[in-house]
């Protein structure tokens, strides 16, 4: 079964096309393993406890409204993992790193790509955790598929 529930701090917030997504901070619990250290652009080893993860907010869970998540929001998102490929050329690559006057001889930035592959909670419901206490709750009443609802058979 494909569901998830997790608790975070929302780090940034985007819009892509019809949809808004979320970088949720969510702390690791003590009780589990310790997380494997990060490495920072340098090289120098970084060690968190703490865990990043995408969410996708889909247009149906808020009615079209837009979405006044921030920074610093506690959430209780839940959801399903939905995993998807998509290419990155090298030129869109160097734009995110902050390099793009970065040329190599003899290779179009643009035409150069590689395979990527994303993994992000779909949210179902999110709820807002305020002062300890859960406040404000959006959620998708029906369950869909491919915009429509699905309807349990008879």
């Amino acid at each position: 079964m494909n569901s998830v529930s997790i608790s975070g701090f929302v780090v940034h917030k985007w819009k892509y096309g019809s949809e808004y997504f979320l970088r949720l901070a969510v702390p690791r619990s003590p009780a589990l393993p310790a997380k494997l250290a990060d490495e920072d652009q340098d090289g120098k080893v970084i060690q968190r406890n703490t865990d990043f993860v995408s969410v996708r907010l889909p247009p149906t869970l808020f009615g079209g409204a837009p979405v006044d998540f921030r920074k610093s929001d506690e959430l209780e998102v839940t959801g399903y993992i939905q995993s998807r490929d998509y290419y990155e050329n090298l030129e869109r690559f160097l734009q995110r790193a902050g390099k793009p006057q970065l040329k190599l001889d003899g290779v179009d930035p643009g035409e150069l790509a590689a395979r990527r592959s994303a993994v992000e909670v779909v949210a179902l419901s999110v709820t807002r955790i305020e002062n300890g206490r859960r406040n404000v709750r959006v959620m998708i009443e029906e369950p869909l598929v491919d915009g429509a609802p699905v309807k349990p058979p008879n």
